[in-house]
């Protein structure tokens, strides 16, 4: 898949490093709604454009026995969450996929 201007930069390091603060940001916000939706203790969870998996993570923490399925097409973020999260890959996987393309 070619990936568009948008998409490409995206891929930049410093971009990496704003996933991350938003993220941080936004995490405070999401966390109390997963807790009011009560998700399943077994879930299968997708995080559709999960960029680097900040969020995929964090959620994969807070449901110890869910399945976590991270999708992007920015190959370098899927590289860096593989990395990063090396030690949840029993439970959080990350995949290159389109959301507009989902299997």
């Amino acid at each position: 898949m070619e990936l568009n201007p948008q998409a490409r930069q995206m891929a930049d390091e410093s971009m990496v490093r704003n996933l991350e603060a938003q993220a941080n940001a936004i995490w405070p916000q999401e966390r109390p709604l997963f807790a009011r939706y009560a998700l399943p203790a077994q879930a299968n969870i997708l995080d559709a454009g999960c960029g680097t998996g900040e969020i995929s993570s964090r959620v994969a923490e807070l449901y110890p026995k869910a399945r976590v399925l991270g999708v992007d097409i920015v190959d370098e973020h899927l590289a860096l969450a593989r990395t990063r999260y090396a030690g949840l890959a029993n439970r959080l996987r990350f995949e290159h996929q389109s959301v507009f393309e989902l299997e």
